[in-house]
């Protein structure tokens, strides 16, 4: 298994004021998924049994934040009437 990326002290400063941020359930779990990465040096299987999600959605929410930026971990919603 390859060495997992880093996330910079930037970056991690950056998720800490996301965590204040958000408005949903899932963007607050979004930005969870990289914090405990970052912050607590978590690995996926660790961090999707806090988050209560599954290891390969942890695994996507993070490899896209590292090609993408922070444009994924904030939701658009989903719109429309419900």
């Amino acid at each position: 298994m390859r060495t997992p990326q880093a996330i910079s002290d930037q970056q991690q400063e950056s998720l800490r004021s996301l965590l204040g941020q958000t408005k949903t359930k899932a963007d607050s779990q979004r930005v969870q998924c990289l914090w405990l990465r970052a912050a607590r040096n978590m690995n996926p299987a660790d961090t999707a049994k806090a988050v209560g999600w599954s290891q390969s959605t942890v695994k996507i929410i993070q490899s896209r934040y590292l090609r993408e930026g922070e444009k994924v971990l904030l939701g658009k919603g989903r719109g429309g009437k419900r």
